[in-house]
């Protein structure tokens, strides 16, 4: 009896591992690497699916030189980038932007289209119509809504030459619609500015609300800030949230749309200065209008993304738990050369580190940068990717996807590429 026992013990232990891993889909992209004036370099990549727990891969794009299939919003994967919803609710398609380009130090395509592809039968369609959407003023930011809506937000003129507005459209390019337009102007220190378009765009996770960040130049300031609203989807009715958010744009909403979370310039959450070089990661809580700093006093400013060897680098994910009540980061803790991810409560308590690499034996920085939140708040999908060195032959970016839990107690390896969505029911 006792040697049955144990089998079912086992047994219902491996059940356990299988259900965690293996109900969800990534997409993630894998690059295609070639010789330029002199270097190893990306000069391609494609898109491919694998079940969470490392089964059923599919190369969903080919993978050639000069072809460059990426998500919505940037113009090539890589740390330092807003990922955006590309799946559809019922995970059955993706949308994406396709282009070709042969000078790959720009990094990816400067033309080409947004398509939607069936996972099943292989099928595209283009959204919009034209030979490019990048063409000014520009279409982007594309992202898919949630179930209870099924539409596809985005952003138009994308330029920064004037206003922009958010737009909703269904799956098939039908029905175009204006949402909410940014104001001519938003009100900050020192008097109102103009603003100069839409940085990005974020569902919440009840289809209800739409989070957005539009830039503008501050009185004063050296370089461009943001303002953060939140969009109520049924009215098109926006609220600004905060002034001063840091610019290229990142932050989340939770999935009820109470909560929002942000990076600001300044010593503090209530700070305004546009010359402020300090930065602190925002929670501001709908129901009571309080904000509030997660992180103590100084850590933000002194070892985040403000820190030594990632400084350009303000527009990597910071992501909230479905609920709110947790918030995901990226932050620098174990030497120069590496940034983990790291969990806290939003109400700043109980923080911990769920990355650890060890010394690092070469002079290449290394980034466990989080994508995505599972639904449930256990789970969180994140990248391991290797920066180059500065000068080096080789200026490719090896990364691996890994699924990790939020008490830190489980690292799991799925596979090589860099994940861009998680379709988890």
């Amino acid at each position: 009896m006792r040697s049955l026992s144990c089998v079912a013990i086992a047994l219902a232990m491996t059940c356990s591992c299988a259900a965690a891993y293996g109900s969800g889909t990534i997409l993630f992209a894998r690059p295609i690497n070639g010789a330029y004036n002199g270097q190893l370099v990306q000069t391609g990549s494609a898109l491919f699916t694998i079940n969470d727990n490392g089964t059923n891969l599919k190369e969903r794009t080919p993978l050639a030189a000069n072809a460059w299939y990426v998500p919505s919003g940037v113009a090539a994967y890589g740390p330092g980038q807003w990922l955006t919803r590309n799946f559809s609710p019922d995970g059955l398609s993706i949308q994406y932007f396709y282009g070709q380009a042969t000078d790959p130090s720009a990094g990816g395509p400067t033309s080409g289209k947004y398509y939607t592809m069936n996972l099943g039968t292989g099928a595209t369609q283009a959204l919009f119509d034209g030979g490019n959407d990048n063409a000014a003023p520009g279409l982007g930011y594309l992202a898919w809504g949630p179930e209870s809506s099924n539409a596809i937000a985005y952003a138009s003129p994308i330029d920064g030459t004037t206003a922009a507005c958010v737009y909703l459209m269904q799956p098939d390019g039908s029905n175009k619609h204006s949402l909410w337009c940014t104001p001519m102007q938003v009100t900050v220190s020192g008097g109102a500015v103009p603003t100069a378009g839409i940085d990005t765009i974020r569902w919440a996770g009840n289809g209800q609300r739409l989070l957005a960040f539009v830039r503008y130049m501050p009185n004063g300031g050296y370089y461009e800030h943001a303002a953060v609203f939140r969009i109520e989807v049924q009215t098109g009715v926006g609220t600004l949230i905060d002034t001063n958010a840091v610019d290229a744009a990142s932050g989340d909403i939770s999935y009820d749309g109470t909560k929002i979370l942000y990076q600001k310039y300044g010593g503090s959450c209530a700070d305004w200065n546009p010359k402020a070089v300090s930065i602190n990661l925002c929670v501001r809580d709908m129901r009571t209008g309080h904000i509030h700093s997660v992180l103590p006093q100084g850590i933000w400013k002194t070892w985040g993304q403000y820190g030594v060897w990632w400084a350009g680098h303000w527009d990597f994910p910071l992501l909230l738990s479905p609920d709110g009540s947790q918030v995901a980061f990226m932050y620098q803790s174990t030497g120069v050369y590496e940034a983990d991810v790291y969990v806290i409560n939003s109400d700043g308590t109980n923080l911990r580190q769920l990355t650890a690499q060890g010394p690092i034996q070469n002079p290449l920085a290394v980034e466990w940068v989080p994508v995505a939140w599972s639904p449930d708040g256990k789970q969180l999908l994140v990248n391991r990717t290797t920066t180059p060195a500065y000068g080096a032959t080789d200026q490719t970016w090896p990364s691996e996807v890994h699924i990790l839990t939020a008490d830190g107690l489980r690292d799991w390896k799925v596979t090589t590429g860099y994940a861009l969505d998680w379709h988890k029911p």
